[in-house]
């Protein structure tokens, strides 16, 4: 009983590495991951968040300019 248990963890556990590389975006500090869905954003201290919507451009205005 304990051997199966551990082969349905096993495979429940690949199958969400499969289904989290197939629907995430890696962004370009690569240490980011974000769900599909979701555009990378880099903040303006320079690390990278997620923006809630797909294929955002986001022109980011620096004070000062």
């Amino acid at each position: 009983w304990c051997v199966v248990l551990i082969s349905i963890s096993f495979i429940v556990f690949v199958y969400l590495i499969w289904i989290f590389k197939t629907s995430s975006i890696e962004c370009p500090d690569k240490k980011t991951v974000c769900p599909d869905g979701t555009t990378c954003c880099q903040m303006t201290n320079g690390s990278f968040g997620c923006c809630p919507m797909p294929d955002v451009s986001v022109a980011l205005e620096h004070e000062g300019t």
